[in-house]
């Protein structure tokens, strides 16, 4: 069973969108839909927005099912200009930009609360992946940022991080901590480090919410022809 989150009903609904021969069942009170995406069964459920509440939707998921792959969708802020709106990032190393310990190392130093997707599963979204999909580091936070005090902060501790947002961190961590191959799968909706983010975020978030949807689509129809073969 292939297991997909969105943070937000917005995001939830792209990937729905995609999807066929859907039937709902509430779980510890997540509402949990299954159905068929290009032909693959799957289930889909809303993480919630941040931190605590992702992992805890993250750990229902991966207790109640037997998930073989887990991968969050939806949207991301880019820290690099280079990085438009539209573009595709998939975390290569997920860290806690909010995570400040004295002593305790930045920039994806610290092994203890760094997460890295299965290679494997890198390697088949570089495939996929055009001059419009990035594979960088990337950081999470319990903030919208947006503010050039919040990014100055995050790209001075983590200087190579490409992208941040609220949840992705969190539910690397948990399908890490229950042994669950897991990828995350965003499209970028605003370029933080640019004024106005925010504004453009309201704008292109459903945007990016589609572009996540449609190459997690593909993602999954190549990892089943991957390992099923």
């Amino acid at each position: 069973m292939i297991a997909i989150l969105a943070a937000m009903d917005i995001e939830l609904e792209a990937l729905k969108a995609l999807m066929s021969d859907i039937t709902y069942k509430s779980i510890k009170s997540v509402e949990v839909i299954f159905g068929k995406l290009d032909g693959h069964d799957v289930i889909l459920a809303k993480s919630g927005v941040g931190k605590v509440e992702a992992a805890i939707r993250t750990v229902i998921i991966l207790e109640e099912f037997d998930v073989e792959l887990l991968i969050d969708i939806g949207s991301s802020g880019s820290l690099k200009e280079e990085i438009g709106v539209g573009s595709v990032i998939i975390p290569s190393v997920l860290a806690y930009h909010d995570l400040d310990v004295p002593d305790w190392p930045k920039d994806f130093q610290d092994l203890r609360h760094v997460f890295h997707p299965d290679s494997r599963l890198l390697r088949i979204a570089e495939r996929l992946g055009g001059d419009d999909c990035h594979i960088l580091p990337h950081v999470t936070g319990d903030a919208f940022i947006y503010r050039q005090d919040q990014w100055e902060k995050i790209l001075k501790e983590y200087p190579s991080a490409a992208s941040v947002e609220m949840e992705a961190t969190a539910i690397a961590n948990a399908a890490t901590i229950l042994d669950v191959p897991f990828i995350i799968i965003r499209a970028i909706s605003d370029v933080v480090i640019k004024e106005g983010s925010e504004v453009v975020y309201d704008e292109f978030l459903q945007h990016a919410a589609e572009r996540s949807a449609i190459f997690c689509k593909r993602f999954i129809k190549e990892f089943k022809y991957e390992y099923c073969k």
